[in-house]
C-alpha cells in the first residue's frame, strides 16, 4: 500500500530563478538560485466565479477563472543575489523607477511524506520586503523578512504550477534548470495521492 500524504505545514529547499523572457511562444529562465532558510508558505487561491441570470434563475450559468495564487514566502534572510536579480537593485542601490523582475519558485514541503517538489512558474512579488531590525537585547528574536507575493498563470500554456515525487524523471534534476510544463509526466503504474489531487 502507498504512502499517505500528511498535512503540508513547512517548506524546504527554496530555489528561484528569474524570468528572462516571457511570451506567448515561450518562457527562458536563469539558473535557479537557493534561498537559505526557507520558514512558511502560505498561497491562497484566486479563483474567480461569474454567475449568469436568465430565466429567472440566479446562477443559470457560471463561468470559473483560475488566477492563481496570493500570499507569502517567510525566510530568515534573502540572500544579496535575490536583491540584483529579483529586486534589480544595482550595487546595493534601489531606485525608484526600477520595477523587480519575475521569477519561477521551486520548493518542497517539510510534512509531505513522498517529499513532493513544487514548481511555480511565473511568481511576481506584490511589494518590496519589509525593512525591519531591532537591538539585541534579552529577549533576542531574530528578525526575517516575507516576501508577498503573486502566482499566476503563464502566458504560453496557461500553466500555474507543477508538481513531482521521488519516482518521477523530473525530480533528480529538479533543481539544476527550471523544468518545463511538459517535463511533468507521472509513472504509469503511479498511485493518486490522497489529497493532492489540484
Amino acid at each position: 500500500m502507498g504512502k499517505k500524504n500528511k498535512v503540508k505545514y513547512g517548506i524546504k529547499r527554496l530555489y528561484v530563478a528569474k524570468i528572462l523572457t516571457a511570451s506567448a511562444e515561450g518562457y527562458t529562465f536563469g539558473v535557479p538560485f537557493a534561498v537559505p532558510g526557507a520558514i512558511a508558505l502560505n498561497l491562497e487561491s484566486q479563483m474567480n466565479v461569474t454567475n449568469v441570470a436568465a430565466d429567472d434563475v440566479e446562477d443559470y450559468a457560471s463561468e470559473t477563472v483560475n488566477n492563481g495564487y496570493e500570499g507569502s514566502v517567510e525566510v530568515a534572510a534573502l540572500p544579496e543575489q535575490f536583491e540584483e536579480e529579483i529586486l534589480e537593485d544595482e550595487n546595493g542601490v534601489e531606485n525608484a523607477e526600477t520595477k523587480s523582475a519575475e521569477f519561477a519558485m521551486l520548493c518542497e514541503f517539510t510534512g509531505d511524506q513522498k517529499k513532493g517538489r513544487y514548481c511555480f512558474w511565473r511568481t511576481q512579488l506584490t511589494k518590496r520586503p519589509t525593512i525591519s531590525q531591532r537591538t539585541k537585547g534579552a529577549n533576542f528574536q531574530i528578525d526575517t523578512d516575507t516576501l508577498n507575493i503573486k502566482v499566476m498563470p503563464r502566458l504560453d500554456t496557461y500553466d500555474i504550477k507543477g508538481k513531482c515525487y521521488e519516482d518521477w524523471d523530473v525530480y533528480d534534476n529538479f533543481y539544476e534548470a527550471v523544468p518545463a510544463p511538459s517535463a511533468f509526466i507521472k509513472p504509469a503504474d503511479e498511485e493518486p495521492v490522497p489529497g493532492n489531487e489540484g
